[in-house]
């Protein structure tokens, strides 16, 4: 898949986070917008984490990215809801990584 491409995809939001905190709100913010909108398949965002261009290990970006992976699949378990999403992980820029979560029927499109 051409990051180029994915970087341009429109989504409903992209949140940018750069610190462990900003993941409950974030999270939050997702779970809501999930929540109303699934029944029309058109759910979109992207979130962007930090990515160091000088080093091979971006374990920062991965904390970040494996603690919002976690409290999104929890939250929505509490609030009986099954994730119907696709992920789409790119290089979104020099500074950033990208992750897309996409309704099923947007995702199948790309």
């Amino acid at each position: 898949m051409n990051s180029y491409k994915l970087s341009k995809f429109p989504v409903q939001h992209t949140y940018e986070i750069s610190d462990l905190s900003q993941v409950g709100n974030v999270v939050e913010n997702i779970v809501n917008v999930y929540s109303q909108t699934m029944v029309r398949s058109d759910f979109s965002y992207r979130i962007l984490l930090p990515r160091d261009p000088t080093s091979n290990s971006n374990l920062f970006a991965k904390k970040i990215g494996l603690a919002i992976q976690a409290e999104l699949l929890l939250s929505l378990k509490k609030i009986d809801i099954k994730p119907r999403l696709r992920e789409i992980r790119y290089i979104h820029d020099e500074r950033h990584y990208g992750w897309l979560f996409l309704s099923e029927n947007l995702a199948e499109e790309i």
